[in-house]
């Protein structure tokens, strides 16, 4: 799946709203992924 970060956590610092991120795992067909 492929899309862009809809929102981070508090203690996450490197990763900002609207970065492009792809991932492939177990659920990646979802449209939100944990």
């Amino acid at each position: 799946a492929v899309g862009l970060v809809a929102a981070t956590g508090d203690m996450v610092n490197d990763i900002k709203i609207g970065t492009p991120v792809a991932v492939m795992c177990f659920g990646a067909y979802a449209e939100f992924t944990t």
